[in-house]
């Protein structure tokens, strides 16, 4: 007789499923706020009701299991950015539904990364990433017959944050520049780290959740990321001088309290924000390096550990190590 042998939970091999937010929300108002009144009347909506939970799509009770199922890691995907994502993640807390890595994109489309995610499932309403994705190998579904049925183009959502173009403001035309920020320990001071050193991971999480509506204090690198989103505002919305993007292995509870934190600080973070839950941050540095070349950008890593700018130079990225404090969960 063939002995059973019972698989514990560290060698299960997970699925890895991404799960955008128009697929567990239903967004029709947010989206038709956005149609008839423009980028900023959204974001000002979302901001507004940013303590109110979105009303549920009608698949969400449905894919609650994947979420709770030890089979299963889930991505959450959003074309937002994170302060108007903010909405959507508080919700699914709400459910009792906590992703473990989150992806926002300030509007570009998610699909380059989905191999980077080691994905293999991509559920989502919008017909083009489901399209693109499949077409990368990535088993992709677009759900919801409402959107099928329309052949309208989507507008992109989320191109700048703040979106009231004010004509006085002058067009950028010069040279676009991207800078990926690393959270604790260089935007973030060095509390969390000190948690995580004196009491491990779980501890790191359960200090983070408790703490979730406690804004973090600002790191060495703070007053750049100021100066960056000052200037930026100099000039009309739609193609600034700065791309400010985030990869952090923060996430679940910890990604919220980022969240909050970065929400209070009033910062626009423009480009993509990539809450990885502890993965490898290499991956996700190698697509943001080719696409920043592609669209005739330098890009630049500001880090706290040396192997992430280490990875992050051979994938052609000018990066430095951003000294003072000690390597922790960051």
């Amino acid at each position: 007789m063939a002995k059973t042998v019972k698989i514990q939970p560290a060698e299960l091999p997970k699925i890895r499923i991404a799960i955008s937010t128009s697929v567990l929300f239903d967004m029709s108002r947010p989206k038709a706020i956005f149609d008839d009144h423009g980028e900023a009347a959204y974001i000002r909506h979302m901001i507004k009701n940013r303590d109110n939970p979105l009303p549920l799509g009608r698949h969400f009770e449905g894919l609650k299991h994947i979420f709770n199922s030890e089979l299963n890691d889930v991505v959450v995907i959003s074309r937002n950015n994170p302060i108007t994502a903010r909405r959507a993640i508080m919700t699914l807390q709400q459910h009792g539904v906590t992703p473990a890595q989150l992806l926002f994109t300030s509007g570009r489309s998610p699909v380059p990364y989905l191999k980077a995610y080691n994905l293999n499932r991509f559920l989502t309403t919008h017909a083009q990433d489901a399209e693109d994705g499949q077409a990368a190998g990535i088993l992709s579904n677009f759900y919801d017959p409402s959107h099928i049925a329309s052949a309208a183009p989507r507008k992109r959502l989320i191109k700048n944050f703040r979106s009231s173009a004010q004509p006085q403001k002058p067009v950028y035309t010069g040279h676009q520049h991207e800078t990926v920020f690393d959270l604790d320990g260089v935007l973030f001071d060095q509390e969390s780290e000190r948690v995580f050193k004196a009491q491990g991971l779980a501890g790191y999480r359960e200090h983070e959740g408790k703490n979730r509506d406690q804004s973090l204090n600002s790191g060495p690198a703070f007053k750049y990321l100021k100066v960056l989103d000052a200037q930026n505002d100099h000039f009309a919305p739609g193609r600034p001088p700065h791309i400010i993007s985030i990869v952090t292995a923060r996430g679940k509870e910890a990604a919220i309290r980022a969240i909050e934190t970065l929400a209070k600080w009033g910062i626009n973070i423009n480009g993509e924000s990539h809450f990885l839950e502890g993965r490898s941050k290499t991956p996700i540095l190698e697509i943001m390096a080719a696409r920043a070349s592609a669209e005739g950008m330098t890009i630049e890593l500001l880090d706290d550990q040396g192997r992430h700018v280490l990875g992050a130079a051979e994938a052609g990225i000018f990066a430095g190590i951003v000294p003072g404090f000690a390597s922790a969960p960051s």
